[in-house]
C-alpha cells in the first residue's frame, strides 16, 4: 500500500518508486524465472546482440505470475486505477541500446484521460550514470503534455541536436533519473514522458501493464489499437485458468467489455445493411 504522501507523489507527479518491494529471496526467484523464459524463447541460443524482447513474459512462468498478485504490486495498482483494474499484458527485455530516446507510452491529449499505469522491476542495478530510467515530473497532464510534444513528434530523431520545436539537446530536458536495485518497484503513467541515457549491454527488465476499467467506445478502442484484438481480450490461458480472486478480478472487465465490443459492431452491421 502506498502512504498518503506517495499517492499525493504519484497523482503530482506521474510517477512513485516503492524501494525493495521484493526480498532478495523473492528477487532471486523472479530472476531465474525471467531468464529461464527468455532462454526458452530462443531455443537456447546465445542471446544476439540486439537484444531480446518477449510479450507476456510474466504469464509464461508461475513465479513470476505471483508478481502480480503481490500485496506490493496489487494494492498500489487498485489504489491508483481504482477496484476494477484490468490486466493489459507484460513484456521481458535485454535491452543492448543505449539510449531510448523521450517518448509517452499513450501520447496525446484523449489518452491522458484514461489512466494505464507501468509497474517496472530491474533485475539489474541502475544509476544516473548507468541506464536508470528518466522521466519528466508532471507530463502525464495538460497542459505541460502537449507542451513537450516536440520530443514525440521527434522520437525517433532526437539524435539530432537541438529537438526541433524546444531547442534542447535530449540530454539536456530538465528530468529526475529514477535509480534502482533489484527489488524496487517503479510504478509511471503510460501518459509520462520518460526515456533512457547511457544504458548498458544485457540490461534486463520487466513491465507489468495495467488499465483502469474502460468505460467508453474510445478506451476500448485504445487498447485494441495498443495491445491488439486478440491479445487484449484474450489473457493468457495460465491467466483465464488461474484459481486466484486477484487474477480473475483483473479479467473479468475484459470479457464485459469484449461483450459490448462484440454487440456495437453486431448492432453497426446490422444498422448498415
Amino acid at each position: 500500500m502506498l502512504s498518503c504522501g506517495q499517492k499525493s507523489h504519484f497523482d503530482t507527479f506521474g510517477f512513485v518508486v516503492v524501494r525493495q518491494a521484493f526480498s532478495e529471496m523473492e528477487m532471486n526467484v523472479i530472476t531465474k524465472a525471467f531468464d529461464n523464459v527468455l532462454l526458452q524463447d530462443r531455443d537456447g541460443s546465445p542471446l544476439s546482440e540486439t537484444g531480446q524482447s518477449v510479450w507476456a513474459v510474466v504469464e509464461k512462468a508461475p513465479d513470476l505470475i505471483r508478481m502480480v498478485e503481490n500485496d506490493k504490486v496489487f494494492d498500489t495498482v487498485k489504489q491508483i486505477l481504482g477496484p476494477n483494474f484490468i490486466w493489459a499484458g507484460s513484456e521481458g527485455n535485454i535491452t543492448s541500446h543505449k539510449q531510448h530516446y523521450w517518448h509517452a507510452d499513450r501520447p496525446g491529449d484523449q489518452e491522458i484521460k484514461y489512466p494505464r499505469l507501468k509497474a517496472m522491476v530491474y533485475l539489474d542495478k541502475t544509476s544516473v550514470k548507468r541506464g536508470a530510467l528518466r522521466v519528466i515530473p508532471g507530463s502525464h497532464k495538460l497542459p505541460f503534455h502537449t507542451d513537450l510534444w516536440p520530443l514525440q513528434a521527434n522520437h525517433d530523431r532526437q539524435k539530432e541536436n537541438p529537438i526541433p520545436g524546444l531547442g534542447i539537446n535530449s540530454k539536456d530536458v530538465p528530468s529526475i533519473s529514477l535509480e534502482s536495485s533489484p527489488g524496487d518497484l517503479v510504478f509511471f503513467s503510460q501518459s509520462l514522458f520518460h526515456a533512457v541515457f547511457d544504458s548498458f549491454p544485457n540490461r534486463r527488465y520487466i513491465a507489468l501493464k495495467f488499465a483502469a476499467e474502460p468505460s467508453t467506445h474510445y478506451e476500448i478502442g485504445s487498447l485494441i489499437k495498443h495491445s491488439g484484438y486478440k491479445s487484449i481480450f484474450e489473457p493468457h490461458p495460465s491467466f483465464t485458468s488461474s484459481k486466484s480472486s486477484r487474477i480473475h478480478s483483473m479479467i473479468r472487465p475484459l470479457r464485459e467489455a469484449k461483450v459490448r465490443t462484440l454487440l456495437r459492431t453486431l448492432k453497426q452491421n446490422i444498422e448498415e445493411n
